[in-house]
């Protein structure tokens, strides 16, 4: 779907980012929050493989999740491991490009080229989630284009069963973002690239023990289905 010159790739496609203004986006944040609510809400089902089965663990495995799930509900609501917690569930990228009009004005920038060297950094890692599956979290990043200038903006939404109001809801986990200059779209991937290794050090590294138990745990039979795994809500009032 386009609208405008812009576009937005959820592993396939979704509502526009819009055009934007660097420091001006109040329309532009509404755009970006209802492309990823449309591509949160939109993917059926998931492979067991994909999330930390804790009914596949061993005890010993069950009380070593048990402690660290209880070391994270230590951590104060705002810090980063806290909300960076998620049982090492995979993440969907969710890209867009928005600013100059056209790839010449963009230095050659494409949606695809940006999705290439997101999607290479989670599969790398074993956290991408393809677009067919549950999408309990995503990664948005937005690479905003003006005069030369641009800017790069990260955000992993999550899916949560309550919001502090008593419903579920998309909420926003994390975001970065910083501002460079190019002349063509090799600085632009190269910064890109060098934001998601800074991101999924902090991912992995709030994660790691989940990480550890599901990458070490065999997968249950073919065809089990599962929805969001996650117990914990890092929202939850203390």
């Amino acid at each position: 779907m386009i609208v405008g010159k812009d576009t937005c790739q959820c592993g396939g496609t979704c509502p526009a980012a819009g055009r934007l203004n660097l420091f001006r986006q109040k329309g532009t944040m509404r755009r970006v929050l209802f492309a990823i609510l449309t591509c949160l809400l939109a993917a059926p089902t998931v492979e067991a493989g994909d999330y930390l089965v804790v009914s596949d663990l061993t005890e010993d495995q069950k009380s070593r999740l048990d402690v660290e799930v209880a070391r994270i509900d230590e951590l104060p609501l705002g810090d980063v491991q806290r909300r960076l917690y998620a049982q090492c569930a995979p993440i969907v990228p969710v890209v867009g490009v928005g600013g100059e009009p056209g790839e010449a004005g963009r230095g050659g920038l494409t949606e695809e080229a940006l999705m290439n060297v997101v999607e290479s950094r989670l599969r790398a890692a074993r956290l991408h989630a393809a677009d067919t599956g549950v999408i309990y979290q995503g990664l948005h990043t937005i690479i905003t284009l003006n005069d030369g200038i641009f800017r790069s903006d990260f955000t992993l939404f999550r899916t949560v069963d309550d919001l502090n109001y008593g419903v579920p809801g998309v909420a926003r986990m994390w975001a970065t973002g910083h501002l460079g200059s190019y002349s063509s779209a090799t600085a632009i991937i190269e910064s890109v690239s060098l934001s998601m290794d800074k991101f999924l050090a902090e991912y992995l590294r709030a994660n790691e023990v989940a990480c550890d138990l599901k990458w070490t745990t065999v997968v249950q039979e073919p065809g089990f289905v599962l929805g969001p795994p996650l117990d914990y809500d890092p929202f939850a009032r203390e």
